[in-house]
């Protein structure tokens, strides 16, 4: 019994380590993404997405995707980070970022208020002519 279970998480940790090596398409992420979740496997969905952004690293929603999902596992300070990265990326929509239910672990965190900040200072850079 113990081999098999060495024998699959032997083959669980081969597999995470060929997604990583092999940044995946947007399109491959965005269907991933929701089965990981669904499933508790948020360290996975990060290093998915960690992945991917090592090609595409401005890439602003998912960017925000990865904020939540950092947020949801309890990792407030990656989650802010993720976020700031949106906001420099362009992430736009404020109502999402102040009402998601998956960001309610970083809006109650410290991080919180560098996020507002960070926001503030973009939004008001970009009403300067």
């Amino acid at each position: 019994m113990q081999q098999w279970l060495k024998a699959l998480a032997f083959g669980s940790l081969a597999m995470c380590a060929l997604t990583i090596a092999t940044p995946p398409s947007k399109e491959q992420l965005e269907l991933a993404l929701p089965r990981l979740i669904a499933s508790d496997r948020e360290s996975e969905a990060l290093a998915l997405i960690d992945s991917y952004l090592a090609i595409h690293p401005d890439d602003a929603q998912v960017l925000f995707d990865a904020s939540r999902i950092a947020s949801r596992s309890g990792d407030t300070r990656g989650a802010a980070v993720y976020a700031i990265r949106s906001l420099r990326a362009g992430w736009l929509d404020d109502k999402a970022l102040d009402e998601h239910s998956d960001l309610n672990r970083l809006r109650a965190h410290e991080s919180w208020q560098q996020v507002l900040v960070i926001r503030k200072q973009i939004r008001d850079s970009s009403k300067t002519p």
